[in-house]
């Protein structure tokens, strides 16, 4: 996780974001006014999603000197760098970024016409300024092909960024392929989904490595 305590982890009554599904260990030291600390006290908090599939996407920007800062105009500027998760359904015969097939920042819970296969997927959170997570969820999958998606939108100055994909199966970790180098406006494809079954397989280019499609054609986004 990328989260941090906020407004610091010093003061009485912190709050921490716990947005990806994992484990969580938190540590608490208490000093008194002559300064003697605590022994340390531990929770922990196991962090799983109710949905039949979860998909996750968190990135590390070298380049940006702080990942936990956010602001920026989405325009001109950002504090950091802007990687898009995507979940399209229907196989090769749609693109990424379809409108009513793609699940994501455009379209963050996209309706297939005359279908059921998209219509509970839903972007939870999109993070344009660096460092994630976003995620995907379907509550109760279809049958169809479901193809994962890592898109870099914008690297706003800050250069190559590393992606990590995890996906979830009723709140079980069923796949994860980490630290994949992107650059600007390239698209990574590393899992296809189907059901029914849950069928997860790993896409890979013809040299073996990760599947990489540099300057993807993005449409105009409304």
């Amino acid at each position: 996780s990328v989260s941090v305590f906020r407004p610091s982890a010093s003061v009485a009554s912190p709050t921490f974001e716990v947005n990806i599904a994992g484990t969580y260990v938190f540590e608490l030291v208490v000093s008194d006014a002559e300064g003697q600390r605590s022994a340390p006290v531990y929770f922990t908090a196991r962090v799983i999603s109710s949905s039949g599939l979860h998909i996750e996407l968190i990135w590390h920007t070298p380049g940006d000197a702080d990942e936990t800062d956010e602001g920026g105009d989405g325009i001109y500027h950002s504090a950091g760098s802007d990687v898009d998760l995507h979940l399209k359904v229907g196989g090769d015969a749609v693109n990424f970024f379809d409108m009513n097939r793609d699940c994501h920042f455009a379209a963050p819970n996209p309706q297939a016409s005359g279908e059921s296969t998209v219509n509970n997927a839903r972007l939870d959170r999109d993070d344009t300024d660096g460092g994630g997570p976003e995620n995907i969820n379907v509550d109760e999958p279809a049958p169809g092909i479901y193809d994962v998606g890592v898109h870099y939108w914008n690297d706003w100055g800050y250069g190559h960024a590393f992606a990590t994909v995890r996906i979830y199966m009723d709140g079980e970790l069923a796949a994860e392929w980490s630290e994949v180098e992107l650059s600007k406006y390239v698209l990574w494809t590393p899992f296809r989904i189907e059901y029914p079954g849950g069928t997860i397989t790993e896409i890979f280019a013809s040299n073996g490595g990760p599947s990489l499609h540099p300057s993807y054609p993005v449409p105009a986004i409304p």
